[in-house]
């Protein structure tokens, strides 16, 4: 697998990775309340990253943004785009994420 390619895979990963973490982290602040059930489809469209903290998987990118959409079966398609400004081009992963039942998903 190319470099670019890794990253990107890795990028859409942290992505998905914080929904997953999101709808399965058990230590919720005080008075807070998972969404019950949870709505997959109030998600659905294109999201802009407006905030991070600094990590090395998106170093050297910005204009990230994660655009969800529903292919049927349950299954949600994941894709991720940003630039990176060091080598001028843009970047994009595609992924599929499927909710299992409960506060359960998975990623295809």
């Amino acid at each position: 697998m190319k470099k670019e390619n890794w990253l990107l895979a890795t990028l859409a990963g942290a992505g998905i990775g914080a929904i997953v973490y999101s709808l399965l982290a058990r230590d919720f602040p005080a008075g807070a309340v998972p969404v019950k059930p949870f709505d997959m489809n109030r998600y659905l469209g294109k999201w802009y990253e407006i905030a991070r903290l600094p990590n090395s998987v998106e170093k050297n990118l910005k204009n990230l943004t994660e655009e969800y959409s529903a292919i049927g079966d349950g299954k949600f398609k994941v894709v991720t785009k940003a630039y990176n400004f060091k080598k001028n081009k843009w970047r994009r992963a595609t992924g599929t994420i499927k909710f299992g039942g409960g506060r359960r998903m998975w990623v295809c």
